[in-house]
């Protein structure tokens, strides 16, 4: 006879086994209730069928557990999209560039030196958005009554796959302000400013403070280096996964000025990030740019306590029954004495 605490082990089974697991853990609740249910309501001799049925359980947890499906993320594919995002970006930037004989400036102002639009604005008929530029107000700020009707229109190319689904105004794609970065306080830069290598010089970054994509805010040489040097897993853009123990942080793509994107670890200290981030400041030595580039930052792993209760609940769960079981046995025993 099925009785409340059989329909709340089976529940709390479930929660735990998708925890783990995901969707594919509902099947895996499925098989370890159904094969405890034959084990007391079918089967009229439980004893060798629990045995059986808890190696069986054994060594289908065995497998799970090698299962790369544990893994609640795919960080290969997401980093590779972003960095294709930043490879758009960067191309749009470029036939800016073509066209009109410079970069676009960061920040557009009023006469009063109001911040009026922003760089990712004046990029949209690049991005194949000329529709949504058309419907943007340039008399207007970028947050007057016409454009933040707007809002809710962001272009999927300034969304990182690991963004919030919920996080639906908000970009961390953005470029650095200074008088030496690719794009100045005030007017534009062209590719005949660029005295260091173009493959070496960033052009769009990954910013962890997320800001409204059309908001004419992005960070500063000196905001962004100290935000740098302070990254830590509560300071980076959201490129972590992490499997059934740890959260992994390895670091954010950027968009360089040839067009290209690469990956950098997160290294702090501020005089590669100027080489990295200035048009005029040399290039990276060899054992610069190995300590530089894809490199793993220091704090590229934190433990995730969740997991091991998740783990220990779900186990707990999962033979459980064989402890009531023992306990019936008990009771029959007691009865026939």
């Amino acid at each position: 006879m099925i009785r409340v605490k059989h329909i709340f082990y089976v529940t709390s089974l479930a929660a735990a086994s998708v925890y783990l697991f995901g969707i594919a853990g509902l099947l895996v609740a499925g098989f370890i209730s159904g094969g405890w249910g034959s084990v007391f309501f079918v089967t009229p001799k439980p004893r060798g069928s629990a045995g059986c049925l808890i190696a069986l359980m054994l060594l289908v947890l065995f497998i799970l557990m090698l299962f790369p499906a544990v893994q609640t993320a795919h960080p290969a594919s997401r980093r590779m999209q972003c960095g294709n995002n930043l490879k758009q970006l960067c191309l749009a930037l470029h036939n800016y560039h073509d066209h009109k004989g410079s970069f676009p400036p960061a920040i557009t102002f009023d006469a009063n030196g109001k911040p009026m639009h922003s760089w990712r604005v004046l990029l949209l008929p690049y991005l194949e958005q000329t529709q949504l530029y058309d419907d943007y107000s340039m008399d207007e700020a970028w947050d007057g009554p016409n454009n933040r009707k707007l809002l809710e229109r962001m272009p999927d190319v300034f969304r990182c796959r690991y963004q919030p689904s919920e996080d639906k105004h908000s970009t961390g794609y953005c470029v650095v302000i200074g008088e030496r970065t690719c794009f100045p306080p005030n007017g534009s830069r062209s590719l005949r400013d660029i005295m260091d290598l173009s493959s070496d010089t960033m052009m769009v970054v990954e910013y962890s403070p997320r800001i409204n994509w059309m908001s004419p805010h992005d960070p500063t040489l000196e905001q962004f280096k100290q935000d740098v040097t302070r990254r830590g897993p509560d300071h980076l853009p959201p490129h972590y996964h992490s499997d059934l123990f740890e959260y992994h942080y390895p670091g954010c793509n950027f968009g360089m000025a040839d067009g290209s994107s690469r990956f950098a670890g997160g290294d702090r200290d501020e005089a590669l990030w100027d080489t990295a981030l200035q048009i005029d400041d040399g290039v990276f030595n060899a054992q610069q740019a190995e300590k530089f580039w894809d490199a793993a930052p220091p704090y590229s792993s934190r433990t995730r306590p969740e997991g091991f209760v998740a783990l220990a609940a779900f186990l707990v769960l999962t033979f459980l029954p064989a402890w009531w079981l023992i306990g019936l046995r008990h009771i029959k025993l007691e009865t026939r004495l």
